[in-house]
């Protein structure tokens, strides 16, 4: 035996000596006990101590905390009847069979065994390790069983997939993004030498011409460049507003009445009614103005996109609404409201989470309220479903209202954090 697991093991003993009234605890001894309880419970992993028939004699916090139950409810009781027998990995080598599985537990070391316990009908999958240990005369004395709930490793994992996946996401956005604005740079200057040409080739014509219809047509024609060129500059500015470039003093007026622009084209061609209403022209906020804007147009693309695929009622002219009010001098409201069909209750505790979509588009992220709320969040405010008595979804944004001096500003952030 390794002499650090023979100290470890006397320290064991120690516990189980002071725990156990058939043995009497000297002084030296309780030094030990006292000092090696502190470390189990500075252990992250669940610690199960049993004696020699399987009955727990001691656990450390995290093994009451496994359960979200107390000390003294799993002291006493027999390991074998927290060990869900179904789950038992018999693919392991150091698991003869399921039926003999406490007793070689009790009997000999087992290593990285998966199995699933449970406890007041919490059941939780664990990779356990035991090491029994025993007196210099060769008994049993007691077994050590430490677990690892494997819950919470599948969630970090999980978790580390997510972010994984979200940050090549960003990269191929951000790669997407460049290719962009190269496209934007390349298209200004030939829709510029157009509209000069259209212009010159207008005036050759003269306006006395007997071809008034040609003048007509290239009237139409210049139109249409305009156009073009309108929706490039729209590209242009959004993409050179930098997000490195801070927070500042935003006036939600011009940024709501931008949001027109950028979705101008799809509310156009999909005959979506869009409403804007704002109780006050000079609400302002702290905000970095392109992530705001990014974070109500995700929340308007996917109105967009549900009234095109699901609007319910065929006769109703499909519309969204975005009103902006204040409440109470302390905190700003964007509430974005359409009349598709709605989110099903079932799926409203999901619509946050990062990949998470309902939509058939097989382009589509599942990325777009997880952006948003972290944007919105990252400003101090939230982001909420509502509940509606009509059909539709609705979003509600909440934002501190930027104040005239550091304490005011302060005091809103906390009472709109205590809000949500």
């Amino acid at each position: 035996m390794k002499k650090g697991l023979k100290n470890t093991n006397e320290l064991f003993r120690n516990i189980y000596s002071a725990i156990n009234q058939k043995h009497p605890v000297s002084t030296s001894r309780v030094k030990d006990y006292i000092t090696t309880i502190t470390l189990l419970d500075t252990i992250s992993d669940p610690i199960f101590i049993l004696n020699a028939e399987g009955i727990i004699e001691y656990i450390n916090r995290n093994a009451y905390k496994l359960f979200s139950t107390s000390f003294d409810s799993l002291v006493g009781k027999s390991f074998k009847d927290l060990i869900v027998s179904d789950s038992i990995e018999t693919e392991n080598p150091d698991v003869l069979s399921k039926e003999t599985f406490f007793d070689d537990l009790l009997a000999s070391s087992l290593l990285d065994i998966t199995i699933e316990m449970m406890f007041n009908k919490i059941r939780i999958p664990v990779l356990i390790n035991s090491n029994p240990v025993y007196a210099p005369t060769g008994e049993l004395e007691f077994i050590v069983v430490t677990t690892v709930d494997l819950s919470r490793r599948e969630s970090h994992l999980k978790e580390c997939q997510q972010n994984h996946a979200e940050s090549i996401y960003y990269n191929r956005m951000r790669t997407i993004g460049e290719l962009g604005v190269s496209v934007i740079h390349e298209l200004s200057q030939p829709l510029l030498s157009l509209n000069l040409l259209l212009d010159m080739l207008k005036n050759q014509i003269g306006p006395d011409s007997k071809q008034g219809s040609a003048v007509l047509y290239i009237e139409q024609m210049q139109a249409l460049v305009n156009k073009i060129s309108k929706t490039v500059e729209y590209i242009r500015s959004f993409a050179n507003k930098s997000e490195s470039a801070g927070f500042e003093l935003i006036n939600l007026q011009s940024t709501i009445e931008n949001l027109r622009q950028y979705i101008f084209y799809d509310l156009q061609e999909n005959n979506i009614d869009f409403d804007i209403q704002l109780d006050d022209d000079n609400l302002l906020v702290y905000a970095n103005p392109l992530m705001l804007e990014q974070a109500i147009v995700n929340l308007l693309k996917n109105s967009i996109e549900s009234l095109r695929e699901n609007h319910p009622n065929k006769t109703d002219i499909p519309g969204i609404s975005v009103r902006v009010k204040s409440v109470r001098n302390v905190w700003i409201e964007i509430i974005v409201d359409d009349n598709g069909p709605g989110i099903l209750p079932e799926i409203e505790k999901k619509i946050f989470t990062p990949f998470f979509s309902t939509k058939s588009d097989p382009t589509n992220t599942g990325v777009g309220l997880t952006i948003s709320k972290g944007i919105i969040t990252s400003f101090g405010g939230d982001i909420t479903l509502q509940q509606k008595d009509t059909r539709g979804a609705c979003f509600k944004i909440s934002l501190p209202l930027a104040a005239t001096n550091e304490a005011t500003q302060l005091y809103n952030l906390i009472e709109i954090q205590n809000k949500y």
